[in-house]
C-alpha cells in the first residue's frame, strides 16, 4: 500500500516600523505577491490610528481608525475596483450610522441612534423612510 504525504506549507511577511515622534508601530502584513495586505497602527500593544487592508491587487478594500482599541469615525469599505460599497459610522466601537452603496449609488441608509432607515432610488434619492 503507497501512503502519500503532504504538508501545507504556510508562512507569513510582514514588517513593523516605529514612528519615532508618536511611538506608534505600524503592523504591515504582505499577500506571497509582495503586494501588501494590511497596515494596522498599534500603541501600547492595542490599535490605535489608522487600520487600511487591500485587496491581493494592491487596491484598498477597507480602512478606518482606531483609538484606544475602538473604532471611531467613518469605515470605509470598498470593491476591486475602488468603489464605495459600505461605510460605517462608529463611535466608541459602536456602529451608529450604516450606508450601502450599489454601483456607486447610496441604497439604504441606517441610522441605529434615530431607530431609522432609509431607502433610496437608483439615482441615490431618499424613497422611503421604515422606523426600526
Amino acid at each position: 500500500m503507497r501512503k502519500n504525504t503532504f504538508f501545507i506549507i504556510s508562512f507569513f511577511i510582514f514588517s513593523c516600523t516605529e514612528n519615532s515622534r508618536t511611538g506608534n508601530t505600524i503592523y504591515k502584513e504582505y499577500f506571497s505577491n509582495g503586494n501588501i495586505k494590511s497596515e494596522i497602527t498599534i500603541s501600547e500593544g492595542i490599535k490605535n490610528g489608522p487600520v487600511k487592508y487591500y485587496f491581493e491587487n494592491g487596491n484598498l478594500f477597507k480602512e478606518g481608525v482606531f483609538v484606544d482599541g475602538l473604532l471611531v469615525g467613518d469605515f470605509y469599505h470598498y470593491t476591486e475596483d475602488g468603489d464605495t460599497t459600505l461605510i460605517n459610522t462608529y463611535k466608541d466601537g459602536d456602529i451608529q450610522v450604516t450606508i450601502e452603496f450599489q454601483n456607486g449609488v447610496r441604497k439604504f441608509r441606517i441610522d441605529r441612534l434615530n431607530k431609522v432607515m432609509f431607502i433610496y432610488n437608483e439615482k441615490g434619492v431618499a424613497i422611503k423612510e421604515v422606523e426600526l
